[in-house]
């Protein structure tokens, strides 16, 4: 048959073929797909945008995935100048190439950041967010025409007017964080909101969904903690439907502030030590220019106010009679952090400042004296004569004050940093140079003005102090002042001295029963202590006096043997010597070339 050997040829040919180790196939590879080969229409159309007028603005953006695949997403961008979109491939996409028709999904957000994750196109996304989950598209050639009406809204806006800052309403339900392009889906658990502020216009455009109770939050961007609750219920609002309200700075009375953490309120009472006798001693500590941050349960306040019992009562007389105080820390909060200093004026609650910076003045008037004992007035156990109030003062400048009639004693402390103030800079004592320089911080200044003036009615005070012979005779007659001696050959604390010498002394020396010269013929039994400079120690006799007037405050007889019996004898001698080592350890804290010395030396004010 003649087409036998063709047959045979054409075996033969294949069977060569496979017989070879590789082989060329003669087929055309697939043209690449060029996005710039193709011509691109788009009919996006939108309804107005809800900030404002106008359809399309230039440089808007429209992200869509083809076919439901999230790998398959390009860019959209809208020229002002031609009134055309140009399209852009995006970053980390796979583009296969356009179909003869095809599905799209579209989104446009005023703001988004996008990008591939996890084989996802997400991101976020803020303002205005509209889209489409049914957009189409057809190829013609090398023209593709995309269609989408970018209508749909899930959200509403809220403009805040009057924000004062930035600011966002923080329980909007958001549409804020992207998880799939191609499935048009957010994570709602999300806690990051949708806000743009508008410094011009002063309004914060806030986007979600209203809460149920139609009841917003505010929330400031620069203090996380804090949030304005709005009394008022906001408009019902459906997703693309706006309203404006006023916010905390123009309508204060509209709105409750709030903060996201546990803190005292103004008169709120920290129970600090009770007492055991029937008739305690009570000591208020509050304080002046705290904020609320600083009053945070366990902050500031609280760590200050216990810090200064503690050293108060490892002193004695008073750790030997603890128990006869009751000692409460009372919250009062201050706008702002600090005290007033010369022509920087502070708004807190008592009104608490220097008339410049190198002198007291009136540290506290009699107007934020009156508020204080209003304050101290709904204390449990309140007395008028055994209740103490102690305000710290929540600054750096280093200074005390007390207003013994009326048993207020002040103390300034730096701002939430313990340091130590060396002696040489802050009380510049030029007594005796070779006692060396002591140091101490608010808690020398919490001994001296409240357990030595306030309390123990000691008038005894620092060297560079004018004493007034006459002022100083009026008080001793109604008990203040015993400390002093105006006669150095027959001084309060005479027979008191022979009582200890017959016991067999006291203190090492008897340190505190001398005669010590200070000014205009006055005379002190402490060579240096507490009242001098401010040591956390008192002489013998100034001991004693504290330990009795405790005792007289609580209606309790005391004597000088009750004081032997039960006082330790004084550790430490009042005239100790502390060296200034070199290199003062100071806080890395504290930049001490911006702090501010007082000098000290105001005695007690009787008013």
């Amino acid at each position: 048959m003649k087409p036998f050997p063709k047959l045979l040829a054409l075996s033969a040919i294949l069977s060569g073929w496979l017989a070879c180790d590789t082989l060329d196939l003669p087929f055309p590879e697939p043209e690449p797909f060029r996005l710039e080969d193709y011509e691109i229409v788009v009919e996006a159309t939108a309804g107005t945008k809800m900030t404002t007028a106008g359809t399309w603005e230039d440089g808007d953006e429209i992200y869509i995935a083809l076919d439901g695949r999230d790998k398959d997403v390009y860019r959209l961008q809208y020229s002002a100048g031609t009134d055309r979109f140009t399209i852009y491939t995006v970053p980390g996409a796979v583009n296969q190439g356009f179909r003869d028709a095809g599905t799209t999904v579209a989104l446009h957000a005023h703001k988004a950041t996008l990008a591939f994750k996890n084989g996802k196109f997400c991101g976020t996304t803020d303002g205005d967010v509209v889209y489409a989950k049914d957009g189409t598209y057809t190829k013609e050639g090398k023209t593709v025409t995309f269609k989408m009406h970018l209508g749909t809204r899930d959200m509403s806006l809220v403009k805040v007017r009057g924000a004062g800052r930035s600011c966002k309403i923080r329980n909007l339900v958001n549409y804020t964080s992207l998880t799939s392009l191609a499935d048009l889906e957010w994570d709602l658990t999300s806690t990051r909101v949708s806000a743009i502020y508008d410094k011009d216009a002063d309004i914060a455009y806030c986007y979600g969904s209203l809460p149920e109770d139609r009841l917003v939050q505010l929330q400031y961007d620069n203090e996380a903690e804090q949030a304005w609750y709005r009394k008022a219920t906001v408009t019902a609002l459906s997703g693309s439907e706006m309203t404006t309200i006023d916010g905390p700075v123009n309508a204060p009375d509209d709105w409750d502030l709030h903060y996201d953490f546990d803190h005292y309120e103004t008169g709120d009472i920290i129970t600090w030590h009770t007492a055991t006798v029937a008739s305690p001693v009570q000591i208020i500590v509050t304080g002046d220019g705290f904020d609320v941050y600083d009053l945070k349960k366990g902050g500031n306040f609280e760590k200050w106010g216990s810090y200064v019992m503690e050293k108060l009562f490892s002193i004695e007389p008073y750790k030997t009679y603890k128990d006869c105080f009751t000692v409460v820390l009372v919250a009062a909060v201050s706008p702002e952090r600090g005290v007033s200093i010369g022509d920087n004026k502070k708004n807190t609650y008592f009104n608490v400042g220097w008339q410049d910076a190198t002198h007291y003045g009136s540290m506290m008037n009699a107007t934020s004296r009156a508020r204080l004992q209003s304050l101290a007035q709904q204390i449990p156990g309140y007395s008028t004569t055994r209740s103490f109030a102690l305000v710290l003062c929540n600054t750096d400048t280093y200074g005390g004050l007390c207003y013994w009639s009326q048993h207020v004693a002040l103390a300034s402390m730096c701002l939430n940093s313990s340091w130590t103030a060396p002696r040489s800079l802050t009380w510049n004592g030029r007594w005796d140079t070779s006692t060396g320089q002591t140091s101490g911080d608010v808690a020398n200044l919490v001994a001296h003005e409240l357990g030595g003036h306030a309390i123990g009615y000691l008038t005894d005070e620092y060297p560079s102090s004018e004493f007034n012979r006459t002022s100083i005779l009026s008080n001793q007659m109604v008990g203040f002042a015993n400390n002093l001696a105006l006669d150095k050959s027959n001084p309060g604390w005479k027979s008191f001295k022979q009582e200890i010498q017959e016991a067999g002394g006291y203190a090492t020396g008897n340190a505190g029963l001398g005669e010590y010269l200070c000014k205009n013929d006055v005379y002190r039994s402490d060579y240096q202590g507490c009242m001098a400079d401010n040591r956390l120690v008192w002489g013998v006799w100034n001991r004693y006096l504290i330990a009795k007037r405790i005792h007289s405050l609580t209606g309790q007889d005391y004597s000088v043997s009750d004081f032997i019996r039960e006082v330790p004898k004084q550790v430490t001698d009042p005239t100790w010597k502390i060296q200034r080592s070199k290199g003062f350890p100071r806080s890395s804290l504290i930049d001490y070339s911006e702090n501010t010395f007082v000098p000290l030396g105001a005695e007690p004010i009787n008013e």
